[in-house]
Parts: structure tokens; C-alpha cells; sequence
């Protein structure tokens, strides 16, 4: 594993637990996040998150996560004893709903051969 991925997974590891014991906005809700992506210079992360729930959810937690950014920042520089923080910068992560589109998609075909045997 590179220092990169342990970075990456450390980052993940530590705002999971900011949104989930520090951050106290409704909006968020159970939001999991999926995977971070640091930039080389570590000073972006790219941060994918998904969440149960129709578009109004998905919203409302993207305009959560919007007002907590700063809060989480700090939070994150200091729990990871770093100099500065990255910018994090949120992004839903739909491979979940592909997923299940694909798999409905995959089932009516099914059927279809099923029905014409």
C-alpha cells in the first residue's frame, strides 16, 4: 500500500468519524462515506459519499455537508495533527444506484428468455 492510499484511508477513517460524532447537522443524516482521493500535493481531497434516501435527501445532505465544510476542516487538521488542512470538496457516489439499475436491467432480461422458453 502506498503512502498515498494510507493517506487516503486514514482521511476517509477520519471524516467518518467527524460526520459522525463532531458534525450536528440534520441534513446530513446516515451518510457513508465511500472513498478519498487526495491529490499528490495533499492539499485536495476529493471526498465520495453516499446516502439512503430520495433526491431531496441527497440535496439536503450535499447542503449540509456545504455548511459543516470549514468546521470539518479544522476538525480534520486537528485530529490528524496536520499543518494545514486539505480542501475537501464532496461528491455523490452513485455506483450503488448503477448497481441497481444494472442488476433490474439484468433481471427483466431474465424473465424475458424465461417467458420465451
Amino acid at each position: 500500500m502506498s503512502r498515498l492510499d494510507r493517506v487516503n484511508h486514514e482521511i476517509m477513517k477520519a471524516i467518518s468519524e467527524i460526520l459522525l460524532f463532531e458534525v450536528q447537522d440534520e441534513r446530513i443524516g446516515l451518510l457513508t462515506v465511500t472513498h478519498v482521493k487526495m491529490s499528490a500535493d495533499l492539499k485536495q481531497a476529493k471526498v465520495y459519499y453516499t446516502i439512503l434516501g430520495d433526491e431531496k435527501k441527497r440535496e439536503d445532505a450535499k447542503r449540509g455537508l456545504g455548511s459543516a465544510n470549514g468546521f470539518m476542516r479544522k476538525s480534520l487538521a486537528h485530529k490528524m495533527k496536520m499543518k494545514y488542512a486539505p480542501e475537501l470538496i464532496f461528491y455523490f457516489d452513485d455506483t450503488l444506484d448503477r448497481t441497481i439499475k444494472v442488476e433490474e436491467m439484468l433481471d427483466e432480461i431474465r424473465d424475458e428468455d424465461r417467458k420465451e422458453d
